[in-house]
């Protein structure tokens, strides 16, 4: 759910209160998150556009990238 993201120059801004949080997401369930004011880029690289549709990892890999940060 993307509800509330901003959006532009093909990057998403999922922002968390004060966290500056820039996303690109790919085909087939790539995706990036930079966290600028960290220093910290995450990457994810998968394939899930064959067999079952797999739940998204995006939400607990941000989480966990905001946990890892203090934030």
């Amino acid at each position: 759910n993307r509800a509330g993201w901003g959006y532009g120059y093909q990057w998403w801004r999922p922002d968390r209160g004060d966290t500056e949080i820039w996303a690109g997401l790919g085909f087939g369930g790539q995706l990036l998150l930079v966290l600028p004011e960290h220093d910290v880029i995450g990457v994810v690289n998968s394939w899930k556009i064959f067999g079952k549709q797999r739940p998204s990892v995006l939400s607990a890999f941000l989480e966990a990238l905001l946990e890892s940060v203090g934030d």
